[in-house]
């Protein structure tokens, strides 16, 4: 063979050879890459498992929330109703009961003053002068 072929038939195979490695890496490098592409599509996985499991408990949380918030507008319009009822009889006690009260208040005054000025000229009629310290 001459050397020219031999020398061709050489670089082929080194060629081969080189091609072959560099397949090899590649291969080597998407398998690394696809490991990696697969333990995060598992993190992924459980991820989203979370997110399911936090968003199944928010879900529980906002009927909680829901049902406490229906009580508590129940809870103000019975509290509103029971206060329109005491300014009413708020108001019907003033109207009905503060008027004569407030009479009979001036009446125990009035009656007071009057015995009191009796008392008190009563008191004066009583006692004997005094003519200038003489008895």
């Amino acid at each position: 063979m001459p050397a020219v072929v031999q020398v061709c038939v050489v670089v082929v195979t080194v060629a081969l050879v080189a091609l072959c490695i560099a397949t090899i890496r590649a291969v080597s490098r998407v398998e690394k890459a696809m490991d990696r592409i697969g333990k995060t599509a598992e993190e992924l996985e459980s991820v989203i498992r979370e997110a399911r499991g936090v968003a199944h408990e928010a879900h529980e949380v906002l009927e909680v929330v829901g049902d406490a918030a229906s009580r508590v507008h129940r809870i103000t319009t019975r509290f509103e109703g029971i206060s329109d009822r005491a300014v009413a009889i708020s108001s019907t006690v003033l109207n009905e009961v503060a008027a004569p009260v407030g009479m009979a208040a001036a009446v125990v005054k009035g009656v007071r003053s009057g015995l009191g000025l009796i008392a008190s000229r009563l008191v004066h009629a009583s006692r004997p002068v005094n003519n200038g310290g003489q008895s």
